[in-house]
């Protein structure tokens, strides 16, 4: 679980450097490509690096891959997109609220209680964001990489164990 946990943490930082650079630039399309710059060093440097799992001492051999949570993500990212961009152009928060509730549920599909509780918090954040106008989605953003990092630091601390 440490290599989920830095992948998480590294996927908190992401969520950060998205909010920086929507904040500063207003632009949605710069700021996933930054999101997307980091959660590639995500998933190439730390998910499907073996050097790493090895300094780590963890098993090499599990994967972390799960079919039903990508279809998942790419459907919820697909919906959202779809519903608040082109349907009803309500703005950038709700967009981007609906793209984090996607990438919450998505979780749910690794069936263990570490993902259930990522899961359910993240969503909460979502659900309280959603119905609250005056919650920025800056703070929404600057919660859900908060959420990520400090599971992703229990995680790797093993705190569970």
């Amino acid at each position: 679980m440490q290599v989920v946990g830095l992948f998480l943490i590294v996927i908190g930082l992401g969520m950060i450097a998205f909010d920086f650079t929507y904040y500063k630039t207003k632009n949605l399309n710069g700021s996933w490509i930054s999101f997307g710059i980091l959660y590639t060093i995500g998933i190439l440097g730390v998910l499907n690096n073996d050097a790493l799992k090895q300094a780590l001492n963890v098993d090499t051999g599990k994967s972390f891959f799960s079919i039903w949570s990508i279809i998942i993500l790419v459907v919820g990212i697909a919906a959202a997109y779809f519903y608040f961009q082109i349907l009803s152009n309500k703005g950038d928060k709700k967009l981007i609220i609906g793209i984090l509730t996607a990438v919450a549920i998505h979780f749910i599909p690794f069936f263990s209680i570490y993902a259930y509780i990522l899961s359910a918090a993240l969503l909460i954040n979502c659900f309280i964001s959603f119905k609250k106008k005056e919650i920025s989605i800056y703070s929404t953003v600057a919660i859900d990489a908060g959420i990520k990092m400090i599971m992703g630091l229990l995680l790797f601390m093993q705190i569970f164990n």
